[in-house]
């Protein structure tokens, strides 16, 4: 009966887990990023990222009436420039390609209820790089959406 179960387990893969434990390890810095931008939390957020990403952050988020942050330091950006829609954005990382130190993964992006109207963020297209053992964010590249 030991073995007709056991058989039964591994065709229905009972207690195995076929993750990818790299793009794991990506997922949760994606996440854990998303969650300190929506808390404001601009020096945990920085320190996720790149130092390329963190002297570009200013410049990113200097758009329209937040034009006064073009110079502004990563955790300023981040503090002061996070777009209100974001507090609704739940990450969701897909498709995720480790080789080596550098990874990439899709964000779909989703609509989001903003002031009485629908906003779309994303998709956009994610890139890490590994510096210290842990996975950073190195830049993102947003898609234009069709319609």
């Amino acid at each position: 009966m030991g073995a007709v179960l056991a058989l039964f387990c591994i065709a229905a893969g009972c207690g195995g887990d076929d993750s990818d434990p790299e793009a794991d390890a990506v997922s949760e810095a994606y996440v854990a990023y998303i969650d300190a931008v929506k808390a404001g939390d601009g020096k945990k957020a920085c320190a996720m990222t790149t130092p390329e990403f963190q002297r570009q952050a200013g410049r990113s988020v200097a758009v329209g009436p937040r034009a006064d942050l073009r110079d502004a330091s990563c955790e300023e950006a981040i503090e002061q420039g996070s777009l209100a829609q974001l507090q609704q954005v739940e990450p969701n990382l897909e498709d995720i390609e480790v080789n080596g130190d550098r990874a990439s993964g899709l964000d779909p992006g989703e609509t989001v209820p903003v002031e009485g109207q629908s906003v779309v963020i994303g998709p956009q297209e994610v890139f890490f790089e590994r510096l210290g053992g842990d996975w950073k964010i190195a830049r993102t590249v947003f898609f234009e959406q069709e319609g």
